[in-house]
């Protein structure tokens, strides 16, 4: 041994460095930490091992002479946290203090220097044994104040490859563990092993610091995009700097798996502000609720509490939490933070960033295979074959090129040496496999398993199945492994029930292959990119009949079924193929599985999720009397899913909440250099381009009767993104109900200003005139405003029109503080002018293009579009002007029709001829602004009775049309404060 590091009269310690082959090579790295929790319910227990005098003894030697043996001796007692803070050391009340006739305190001399441990993370240094107190207490130095050194962290650093990061001892019952090292890809490509250096994210982590450290005391903020952009990473990099502080914080991964003693109540006596990561929160919202219940009121001032929710999509769930928690003391705006596949490398390059994490990949693994975690990959004789994936097989397509990508593009290099033919002759992905296949082989000949592998299909089956099922418990992890040894045989007729002791050892080989880090019994392998390609693998070895046999079988416990469906959705991202897999599997075991299929859609982004539900259609099928019924109704749930989904693919998220992102600030000079009728060329103009966030300040003279100013709104054209299936189906079920009492009482429809419908699903309507109330409504304080409540019954649909849509051209508009969601009908409005930068403008113009476009119901407008380019089904003009002639055209003729039926406006005549054409309301939508003439024309075709005339979205007006201009909606940018003031 030799000191490598000495502290100073106030920090009494030192930094050894020994021969691993001495000390025992599969040792892993110690975790650091302190003790926050002030009122725990039970005062976890705290350790430390070393040679004190009272346990010195004499023993007589082969020799005959006498020598004097130092024996060792466990010191168990309490640490209280709040103890001692001022003089920055730890009081050890001692549980099995030594008896007062072996010299008391003295008996303590020579364990000094021993660590002092608690939930195995070392939490101090024994310092001394203080007189006063007779041996019953002992002085320990807290191990922050090493580790708040940072030669000290640096040396660390240097001889063991993984920086030290102080976590909460007493409440890391709650947290995900560090990765523990091993020589193989998965444990390498784990962001939470932060192998490769945290780079090219300045603009987010600076901002979620800023969060972190704001004057709120309790917020939450979300940081989403799909698999492999690196929120994992991200996250972990905010943990590590909130940790790194010199007021540091308690800060980790929160684990879903509930442990023993392991109660969330602790978190509210923390001594140090919190930061709480919850990963794949989609699929964890019970578990956030309980989290914002808990903090609900907070304690002190200074208890800051930060929640950061990771996922893949915000879509509905992210909405619904925004809705019920937004503005509460737990929430204040919901910050958002996007990341996208290729933002990293448009900062620093993508060459640039292989390199970089090709040279991390030499460094730790040089550190690994010094310390001898596992023998060389290189050691093994088989090696990489350079063979292609079947030309029908869709994993043989190219992987974006995400983070993810990136990283095992350079580990493959690393591990193929200097040989770059072998990676460029196959993917990457079969390197990584092949060299986690090696690590696997040195697992089963350390557990002295080799007997038990005849091939490696066996092997290769178990990790597929333990990636996809999980186990918390011994138990549950012991049915999978005879899952998986009945799956393999198969094909006998009479094949030998697994063996009881050999199940125990092969679950034992898969525990310590991928040890868990969240508390249950098995971790897995990661990252979901490179398991969902061995699922593949396995399932393809096996005639395609792993997923199919493995997923219904009844040893698997309801939470293993759960864990095994959202794997799979999951690893479907990656590879398609594996949704239909899955719906054969569904299909088998439809009773149990059919319903938690469905649910799992929520956690997926749009394309994907079409992908996956139209899958498990073919599962949904009524076959016996048993499931029949059940199997019905997700059948129609899966319709109704897949019509909302390809309704909304590809819009924008338009919502009011701050948002990171690549937000394109106007250029000054881009309206000077569009030429009239080109079309830009900004991603921003396609309403699919991204999730981006635009702020538009709503200006309704009477969207809300009865407020003395308005409220402000945000402009949300993504068709089911806040107003729930349930909603959605009971305002349109409202509505459809009011047009056939209209028809059935020869009354006209109302003119609408806008429609709420509240959490509950009652329906409001704002109307533009006075109008006695029509079933299912009741009218309120004035015949302006009528009721549904959520209660109300509703007739029977008489179907005669169920094609026909009272009001086609109603949109989302966003949503009051108390969760009501505005609607507003274009069609009546009329006229809407937006008030702001160019780009933004062409992007909700988009948005609003396909929001009408793809209406899952009734008549849908006939877009015109002019300026920007969009993708959904709409008539391109040159001109302001052309677009205009077309609508004036169609006016002409749908006026000449409502005066030959006797009526004043389409809606009416909607309930005369539903089918007819001419009564579909007609969109203008331009980027340009417009013209004096243009101008002219407007308020000729909007002022002409009856009222026929288009509707009209344009830039804002260079000159203004007059008395036709409705409303303006002000494109702001992105806002920290409070809303806009109206403007006239």
């Amino acid at each position: 041994m030799e000191v490598t590091w000495a502290g100073d009269r106030e920090l009494d310690a030192v930094l050894l460095r020994a021969d691993p082959g001495r000390l025992g090579r599969d040792l892993a790295p110690a975790r650091w930490g302190e003790l926050t929790c002030s009122s725990p319910r039970v005062h976890p227990e705290c350790s430390a091992v070393g040679f004190p005098r009272a346990m010195q003894h004499q023993a007589v030697q082969a020799d005959g002479t006498r020598a004097v043996v130092h024996d060792n001796r466990e010191v168990i007692g309490r640490v209280s946290p709040v103890t001692g803070l001022n003089a920055s050391k730890y009081d050890l009340d001692v549980s099995n203090a030594l008896p007062r006739d072996i010299s008391g305190a003295m008996g303590w001399s020579g364990l000094s220097g021993a660590g002092l441990f608690c939930h195995d993370i070392l939490v101090g240094l024994i310092l001394a044994v203080p007189e006063a107190y007779r041996g019953q207490t002992l002085w320990a130095l807290p191990i922050r104040r090493l580790l708040a050194r940072t030669d000290f962290t640096a040396l660390v650093t240097e001889h063991t490859g993984v920086a030290p990061r102080l976590e909460s001892a007493d409440q890391s019952v709650h947290f995900h563990e560090p990765p523990i090292p091993r020589l193989s890809p998965s444990y390498l490509l784990s962001p939470q092993a932060e192998v490769v250096p945290f780079t090219g994210r300045g603009k987010e982590i600076a901002h979620l610091t800023s969060w972190c450290t704001s004057s709120r005391v309790v917020d939450v903020s979300v940081v989403f995009g799909p698999g492999g952009v690196g929120k994992t990473r991200l996250a972990t990099e905010l943990t590590r700097r909130m940790t790194s502080r010199r007021s540091p914080w308690t800060a980790g991964f929160l684990s879903d798996v509930q442990r023993a003693g392991a109660e969330l109540e602790s978190l509210k006596t923390n001594l140090r502000p919190l930061l709480l990561v919850v990963d794949y929160a989609e699929t964890r919202l019970d578990q956030v609720e309980q989290v914002l219940n808990l903090f609900t009121e907070a304690r002190h001032a200074y208890d800051k509490v930060r929640v950061l929710l990771l996922a893949r999509t915000t879509q509905r769930w992210w909405t619904d939490l925004e809705m019920q928690w937004q503005g509460s003391t737990v929430m204040e705006r919901g910050t958002e933070v996007q990341l996208g596949p290729f933002a990293l490398h448009d900062r620093i390059g993508s060459p640039e960033s292989t390199e970089i994490a090709a040279q991390a990949f030499r460094s730790r693994i040089t550190h690994l295979a010094a310390l001898e975690y596992v023998p060389s990959s290189h050691s093994d004789s088989s090696s990489v074959q350079a063979t292609e994936p079947p030309p029908d097989d869709p994993s043989a397509a190219v992987v974006d090129e995400v983070i993810v990508s990136i990283h095992m593009t350079a580990l493959a290099r690393v591990l193929e040496g200097s040989d770059i033919s072998i990676v460029d002759a196959v993917r990457p992905v079969d390197v990584l496999l092949t060299h986690e296949s090696r690590y696997w082989r040195h697992s089963v000949r350390s557990h002295g398993l080799d007997g038990a592998f005849r091939t490696h299909e066996l092997l290769r089956q178990l990790v597929a199945v333990q990636r996809i099922v999980g186990a918390e418990k011994r138990r549950n992890a012991l049915n999978a492994v005879m899952v998986a040894l009945r799956f393999h045989e198969r094909d006998f007729d009479s094949p030998t029930p697994p063996d009881p002791e050999l199940t125990r050892r092969l679950e034992q080989m898969l525990a310590d292959l991928y040890p868990a880090t969240d508390g249950a019994r098995w971790g897995a392998m990661s990252p979901d990119i490179l398991a969902a390609e061995l699922i593949v693998l396995a399932d393809r070895e096996s005639d395609n009949e792993l997923v199919v046999h493995v997923l219904p079988d009844a040893a698997l416990s309801e939470a293993q079924q759960q864990h095994a469906l959202t794997a799979l959705a999951r690893a479907s991202t990656h590879q398609p193929q594996l949704a239909d897999r899955t719906a054969r599997a569904v299909a088998r075991g439809a009773v149990t599985l059919l319903r938690k299929a469905v649910d799992v859609t929520a956690e997926l982004p749009s394309a994907q999720a079409i992908t996956w539900l139209t899958a498990l259609k073919s599962a949904a099928v009524p076959t016996t009397s048993s499931n029949g019924d059940e199997a019905g109704d997700q059948h129609r749930r899966i319709d109704r899913l897949l019509g909302q989904l390809r309704a909304s693919s590809g819009t924008s998220q338009l919502t009011g909440l701050q948002s990171i992102g690549p937000v394109p600030e106007p250029d000054p000079s881009d309206e000077a250099q569009q030429p009239a009728g080109s079309s830009p060329q900004s991603d921003a103009n396609a309403p699919g381009a991204s999730d981006r966030k635009y702020l538009a300040v709503l200006l309704p003279p009477q969207a809300h009767p009865g407020s003395r100013k308005p409220i402000p709104a945000w402009f949300l054209f993504a068709s089911g993104a806040v107003i729930s299936p349930r909603q959605k189906e009971r305002m349109n079920r409202v509505l459809r109900c009011l047009a056939d009492e209209a028809r059935r009482s020869g009354r006209s429809l109302p003119a609408l200003n806008t429609l709420l419908i509240g959490v509950d699903a009652s329906v409001k309507l704002n109307l533009s005139s006075e109008s006695p109330a029509i079933a299912p409504f009741h009218s309120e304080s004035s015949n302006s405003v009528w009721h549904c409540p959520a209660d109300q019954a509703l007739p029977p649909e008489s179907g005669a029109h169920s094609s026909s849509d009272p009001y086609p051209a109603l949109v989302h508009l966003g949503w009051a503080p108390d969760g009501t969601i505005t609607f507003a009908d274009l069609e009546q409005i009329g006229m809407i002018q937006l008030d702001g930068p160019i780009n933004r403008a062409r992007s909700i113009l988009g948005c609003l293009a396909f929001e009408l476009a793809t209406r899952p119901i009734g008549d849908r407008p006939i877009a015109h579009t002019t300026g920007f380019s969009t993708d959904a089904p709409s008539t391109p003009h040159a001109s302001l002007e052309d677009a205009l002639a077309a609508a004036s055209a169609h006016a002409a003729e749908a006026r000449s029709a409502l005066q030959s039926l006797g009526v004043e406006h389409p809606r009416d005549a909607r309930l005369l001829e539903p089918l007819n054409r001419l009564w579909r309301p007609r969109l203008i939508l331009s980027s340009h602004r417009p013209t004096a003439d243009a101008a002219h024309e407007l308020k000729r075709i909007l002022s002409a009775r009856p009222q026929v005339g288009p509707v009209v979205v344009t830039h804002a007006a260079s000159s203004d049309p007059g008395s036709m201009t409705r409303w303006t909606v002000t494109l702001g940018k992105l806002m920290t404060g409070s809303p806009y003031e109206p403007r006239r």
